[in-house]
């Protein structure tokens, strides 16, 4: 398939996933959405030009949604404004970024946060990635951990991010939610 028409693809499905609220929606709502896809004229019928039928389900769900997913889930490159927003942790500067392990350092006002992203659904990992690069901190120095975990609203109840957040705080990690 030419890149031209990859492209096109790929920009017609996040456009349509964006009008369908994919990332808050049911799995049977997401499961008719694919078959609409596979249906559709832009998106479908024109990949079946170029691969057999049986394929262009797992082409859409596994080669464009997954990425649109990520995408959307991928928190801020610079958390900076949230941490103040949210902490009130004024003047704060990134110093060290690990993009692969989704973990930050950031400084401000005598205090260090190491910030680890993931999603709400995964935030033990979140924690864990925190607490493994925290063991590399000068012992001594004063830091907070804090977990910034993107939610989908089918996955998490007001209740649930309250309930996480306050276990949190029992051992001293912040937690932030930033919804997709």
């Amino acid at each position: 398939m030419p890149n031209e028409i990859k492209k096109e693809i790929k920009v017609t499905v996040f456009r349509k996933a964006d009008e369908h609220d994919y990332m808050n929606r049911t799995r049977p709502d997401n499961a008719r959405f694919m078959q609409d896809l596979v249906d559709d004229p832009e998106v479908g019928v024109k990949l079946a030009s170029y691969m057999e039928k049986s394929a262009i389900k797992t082409y859409i769900k596994d080669g464009i949604l997954n990425q649109y997913s990520k995408q959307k889930m991928r928190a801020p490159a610079d958390l900076s404004a949230l941490l103040q927003k949210e902490l009130g942790a004024s003047d704060c500067v990134q110093i060290d970024n690990d993009k692969a392990r989704k973990i930050s350092l950031y400084t401000g006002e005598g205090c260090s946060y190491v910030v680890a992203c993931g999603t709400y659904l995964k935030w033990e990992s979140a924690l864990r990635k925190a607490l493994e690069y925290a063991t590399g901190i000068k012992e001594g120095s004063k830091f907070q951990i804090v977990l910034v975990l993107s939610i989908q609203s089918v996955h998490a109840t007001v209740s649930d991010m309250e309930l996480t957040k306050k276990a949190l705080e029992h051992i001293g990690v912040k937690c932030v939610f930033a919804k997709v």
